[in-house]
């Protein structure tokens, strides 16, 4: 059975195979990169700012960074955070692809695709997102705090997701919980933004093999047209929004005072203080995780549509 489906058969996919998908994509991708995410955030963060102001070709701070945390901390300072980074992944990415590909199916059926096909990705990546960012943000930030620690911070030092939310509320309250929201909601910019460049280049690729008599209207997209088309609407996304990431490093990060009092005038200090370069601290961590992340959890996602569409032709 050939696991391939094409994009009119994956429409008539069951609505939890959206979940399904998701689910598991954010899980693998989240494994896979670990390292790579507990890099970024250290270098997005002010406490490791140093680290990452040292001037460096694209791409060596990252290795370095990977060496030093091997040598003074140990091969599971890697790896710190994967439980929270697991938990906030499988419901974020379940509950995101869920709402985005049931709605999506919904509005294709309304009058607003014929207005502009991208509205499509648009409306539904942007209310999926928020859904998400809305319901997970806790989770998100006990991820960036945990991978934060370090041995020698002892007094800082949180057990798991579960005791950094409990010490959060009740040294900083429920606003300290919810540290970074603003920046998340601004995120969503990325989020719209790579949706809607997936379903477009998707479409153009299907379309260029149309054209071109090449295209098997009984199978999809190859493997590598999946790999390639989602890397690089990550990619491009990735590199046009990227400062908001940092400034959401750091309002979770911050336990006390008010230096950054949301995310625009957050930017703002961090430009003043730090030039353009510290608006961009961490890119290149950022780009080597989340392009291969992007590329598992959408080639996930839409083979777990195609082999439900399968499978349930075959039970018939």
């Amino acid at each position: 059975m050939s696991w391939r489906a094409t994009e009119e058969e994956k429409r008539h996919a069951p609505f939890w195979a959206h979940f399904i998908g998701g689910g598991l994509g954010g899980l693998f991708g989240a494994v896979a990169t670990c390292p790579l995410e507990v890099v970024k955030t250290r270098l997005q963060a002010s406490s490791h700012k140093n680290e990452f102001m040292v001037k460096q070709r694209f791409g060596f701070g990252t290795i370095n960074m990977i060496l030093t945390l091997l040598k003074n901390e140990g091969f599971f300072a890697l790896y710190r955070g994967l439980g929270a980074h697991i938990t906030g992944a499988f419901p974020s990415r379940a509950i995101s692809f869920f709402i985005y590909g049931n709605l999506k199916k919904r509005i294709e059926d309304t009058e607003v695709s014929t207005v502009n096909k991208n509205l499509v990705p648009l409306i539904s990546s942007l209310i999926a997102g928020f859904c998400v960012v809305t319901l997970t943000q806790p989770i998100w930030l006990a991820k960036t705090r945990l991978q934060l620690q370090t041995l020698s911070a002892k007094e800082t030092l949180y057990n798991g997701i579960i005791d950094c939310l409990r010490k959060t509320y009740r040294n900083e309250g429920l606003h300290g919980i919810y540290r970074g929201m603003g920046a998340s909601y601004l995120g969503l910019t990325e989020t719209a933004l790579q949706f809607v460049l997936y379903e477009n280049m998707k479409n153009r690729v299907i379309t260029y093999k149309k054209n071109n008599k090449t295209y098997d209207y009984s199978k999809g997209l190859s493997v590598p047209e999946y790999l390639l088309v989602s890397s690089f609407a990550k990619l491009l996304a990735s590199l046009a929004t990227y400062p908001h990431e940092v400034i959401r490093t750091r309002l979770r990060e911050q336990k006390s005072g008010n230096k950054y009092k949301g995310p625009i005038q957050g930017m703002y200090v961090v430009y003043l203080e730090e030039g353009a370069r510290g608006l961009y601290g961490g890119l290149s961590a950022h780009l080597i995780r989340v392009v291969p992340n992007a590329a598992i959890l959408f080639l996930t996602y839409e083979l777990t549509l195609a082999l439900s569409v399968k499978l349930l032709h075959i039970d018939k």
